[in-house]
Order: structure tokens, then sequence, then C-alpha cells
């Protein structure tokens, strides 16, 4: 995995060590001694990874690592750090750090710990462009500060006397910890219950939980969809430091051993959740940018960039099947005139109607689309002449035998509109012939507004022209 890491160490010698490790693993790195060079460097160009010695001039690392927070910087933060010195621990993951690693760090737990923290980086959606979109979604990030709840789960072999660290662990947890023993469903959900955010994985025990048996429990929570995107954090005996990066590889999100204090496991736990809760969000997110990309903001209706190509689509199944699909277009009657007389408000207010109108009294497999202001698209397969013909009478009288209502009017009363409609028949299209349909149905249309409007014109299939 390429990128470029800023290295900060004010030791010669281990600067060039640790420069060594990660350009024989392609690497690029810039190294620097100190925290002033660090900050003109990250100002200067992009990186992915600072890895900074955090006794450097005293609170500098810390204090450059909080304004790149401050700033939204999401490049991965690896502090190097003496274990003892667990208050300088605590106060980096505080700060911001996503890790604290202890000096002097064996070469392969640092490279699997880089690894780990790219590809967490790597699927966050970030810069100006993606931050502008989610904020026009109105989809602001948590603040730093929000933690959610959470809902965390045990895998442990022995539930009786767990060790003390996780004993104190699961005493602060709001809602404690549903306990799995290995060879448990770890997707199947307690009664009433949802399955856990984080899955807290027991390798503490005396007699040693094998490489194999890590494999197996985070394999089958990364297989399944139900846990596939949940937080895992491994607790591993003391200098295993190969069974540490191998597990780190296999996709575990964070680790833990029983050196670890209290405060530091219990805010890894925090910020595991947190993250967790954020990649959630931007699933989501997807989901409603997707939808957003696909629908008519004003009316909830599909746009016409999706109709254009479901209706692709339709026709495809519809040659397959051998069926006929109907199409109409549809434009309400001096529509300008509601927006001259009455307002831009008033405007709207007739076209959400009219599309809620529409989309009660059409089939739930008829493709409803606004395509323009005024203009809206229907599309209805397995639709001959006389079902689209009947179709677009009652579509006609649906909207014209019922007043809409409009906003602040000074009489109440509610405006008559209108619509013209025109019908085009395919009766064995291909994905080739859109247009050609869309330019029927648009040549029919134009033959009702021509002869008085409020009126529906079909398309005669076999000479293209409005009959």
């Amino acid at each position: 995995m390429s990128g470029r890491i800023v290295l900060v160490e004010s030791s010669v010698a281990e600067r060039i060590l640790i420069k060594g490790i990660l350009q024989s693993a392609h690497y690029t790195v810039a190294a620097l001694p100190d925290v002033a060079a660090a900050r003109n460097d990250l100002q200067g160009q992009p990186a992915d990874v600072l890895l900074i010695d955090l006794s450097v001039a005293g609170t500098g690392a810390l204090a450059l690592i909080e304004s790149l927070r401050a700033d939204g910087s999401q490049i991965a933060v690896i502090g190097l750090c003496p274990h003892a010195d667990a208050a300088r621990r605590i106060a980096a993951l505080r700060a911001g750090v996503d890790d604290v690693l202890d000096r002097p760090v064996p070469e392969g737990l640092l490279l699997a710990r880089i690894r780990s923290l790219l590809r967490q980086t790597d699927s966050r959606p970030g810069g100006d462009v993606a931050d502008s979109a989610w904020r026009a979604l109105g989809l602001a990030e948590d603040g730093a500060g929000f933690v959610p709840a959470g809902r965390v789960g045990l895998i442990a072999r022995r539930h009786g006397a767990l060790p003390p660290i996780i004993s104190a662990l699961v005493d602060r947890l709001p809602g404690g910890a549903r306990l799995f023993a290995p060879g448990d469903d770890l997707g199947q959900a307690a009664p009433g219950q949802p399955l856990p955010d984080l899955y807290l994985i027991d390798a503490l025990n005396e007699d040693g939980t094998t490489a194999a048996g890590l494999t197996a429990i985070l394999a089958d929570l990364r297989s399944r969809a139900v846990t596939r995107h949940a937080a895992t954090l491994v607790l591993l005996p003391s200098g295993r430091e190969h069974l540490a990066a191998m597990v780190l590889d296999l996709g575990a999100d964070d680790l833990a051993t029983p050196d670890t204090g209290p405060d530091e496991l219990a805010h890894r736990v925090r910020t595991l959740l947190r993250r967790k809760a954020m990649a959630d969000r931007r699933r989501d997110w997807v989901q409603i940018g997707l939808q957003a990309a696909i629908t008519d903001s004003l009316t909830g209706l599909h746009n016409r960039r999706f109709a254009v190509a479901e209706l692709g689509q339709m026709t495809q199944r519809a040659q397959a099947a051998g069926q006929p699909v109907a199409v109409m277009l549809l434009d309400i009657d001096h529509f300008k005139s509601v927006n001259d007389q009455y307002g831009h408000a008033a405007g709207d207010c007739v076209l959400v109607e009219f599309a809620a109108r529409l989309r009660a009294n059409l089939r739930a497999v008829d493709l409803v689309a606004r395509i323009g202001g005024e203009e809206f698209l229907v599309a209805m397969p397995d639709t001959g002449l006389d079902g689209a013909r009947g179709a677009a009478e009652r579509l006609r009288r649906v909207i014209g035998m019922q007043p809409f209502a409009l906003p602040d009017r000074p009489d109440g009363k509610g405006l008559g509109i209108t619509m013209s409609i025109g019908v085009a028949l395919c009766n064995d299209c291909s994905v080739t012939d859109i247009d050609a349909l869309f330019a029927r149905a648009d040549r029919a249309l134009y033959a009702a507004k021509s002869a008085g409007r409020n009126m529906v014109t079909v398309a005669d299939p076999a000479t293209m022209t409005a009959a």
C-alpha cells in the first residue's frame, strides 16, 4: 500500500532507522527533526500518515495534532511513546492521535498499524467537494465530543472470571456487554436487541488463543453482512508483537494488552464506537445521495436522468417478454400564467399536488417522473393502446375535476388546472428506439396543445404522426 508518511523524530539515529523501515515498505517518507519542520511540510503538501515522537518539543507534538484535528484533517496519526508514560499516552489519544505505539516499536507491528489506519482512512470520503456535498444534503459531521452509547459484545472463553482489565471496562459501559463464547453465532441478535457495534475479543486466557482461532473469529465477523461493519478490539497478551501485527492485517481495528490502563482502554472503546457510528452515517449518506441524484427535490418524483435510464430498461424487458410499453408526456396548460399571477410559491404548490395526484392514480409498476419545469413523463409497461388511452383520459379528469389549493389566496378559492397529454405506444422497442419514442410522444403532445389543450392525443405507431 503506497502513501506518504511524515516522520517526526528528534533522535538522528532513530530517524534514520525508522525512515529505512518505511522506505523498504515502499512509502514516501519525509523524515523531520521537529514540530516546526513538520508543520511547514504539512502545509506545503498532503500526507497520509504522521508518525511522531510524542516527546518532541514538550507539548509541541500534541499542539500540532490538536491543530490538525481542529482543521478537519483526516491524516492518520501514530504517536511513539514509552509505555510507562501512561499520562502522555492518554493525553495524546485525547488530542486526536489514532494510536500510540510503545518504543522501541517492532518493525512488523509498525507497518501493520500503518496499513490498518490507511485502510480506515481510505474508507472515509473527504476533501472540499465531499464535505460540500454532505452539507448540501444536510449531513454535517458530529462534533468531536459526541460519543454514542453503542453496544458491545464480548467474545471470551471464560464467562465466570473475566480478567481485571475486561471486568473494569465492562463496569464502565452504560449497557454492559453481551457475552459470546467461541462457537456462538456472532451474527445472531439477542431477543429484542440489535447486534453489537463493537466486538471485544478476549485473547488473554492462559491456555492461549491460537492464531487460527483469532483468524476464524475475525473472518467470521468480516464475512457476514450484519457484522461486517462492526468495530473490533482484540485484547492480546503483552509481548506478542507478531500476533498483534497479524491481527491488524486480518482487519482488527485496535489492540490492547493487560498493561493498557483503564482510562486508555475506555478511551479506545469510545473512539471505536464513535468511528463506527460515523461510518454507519456515511453509508446512509451514500444511499441518501444516490436517492437525491435520481429524485426531483420539489415533487419527490424521479427526475429526467433516472427516467431516461429506467425507460431503457423497461423497454428492454418488454421486448424480451413480447409486451408493449406506453409512454405519456404530460404538460400543465398555461402554467406560466400561474407563476406570473400568483407567484412561484403557488406554482410550486401546484406542481407538488399535480405529482401527488399522478402517483395516486397510477400502478406501482408505472414510471412517473418530472422531466422539465411543468412537463412530466409516465411510462406504463405491458399496456396496449386502449389501456394507455384510458389511463391518460383518467389522469386528465383527475387533474381537471378538483381545483388546486393555493397558499394565501385572498378569496380562498382553488385554481382550476388542466393538462395536455401526448401518448406513444411501443410494441417492439429496443433501447436504441428511446429517442424516437420520446419524439413521437412529444409530437402527440404538441398536437394536443395545438388542438386547444386539455386533451389526449395518441401517436400512430405506424405513421409516427399524431392521430
